[in-house]
């Protein structure tokens, strides 16, 4: 489901390392009902995670969403929703990459020392 604990990441070299929960390829035209499946996947793994107190990491990266940019941040946008309604109701938090890394070292003594 793509859901981690909240003590799985690690610290590699003073980097947070997070496998991916999943990876939002961008929508294309014709891929309709794999755009639906990849949504419905991306949406449940985020709703487990939020009743878990555990961590989804979507990754994505803006320039995939260069050849139908509209299609792709309507895409976005909805996941986007999804989080909102997931954090009013489960308390779930959006970190950075970067915030991720320093709450791990502040609120993990041993990994701070590996730093």
């Amino acid at each position: 489901d793509g859901a981690h604990p909240p003590s799985r990441p690690s610290i590699d070299g003073g980097l947070a390392n997070l496998a991916a929960s999943h990876f939002l390829r961008p929508t294309r035209a014709g891929r309709a009902i794999a755009d639906r499946l990849q949504r419905a996947r991306i949406r449940k793994g985020m709703v487990r995670a939020a009743q878990a107190g555990a961590m989804y990491h979507l990754w994505w990266h803006p320039q995939n969403f260069g050849l139908d940019v509209a299609a792709n941040i309507e895409v976005l946008r909805g996941i986007l929703e999804d989080y909102r309604h997931l954090a009013d109701r489960f308390g779930m938090a959006s970190v950075s990459m970067g915030e991720l890394g320093r709450n791990t070292l502040t609120t993990t003594p041993a990994l701070a020392e590996l730093a």
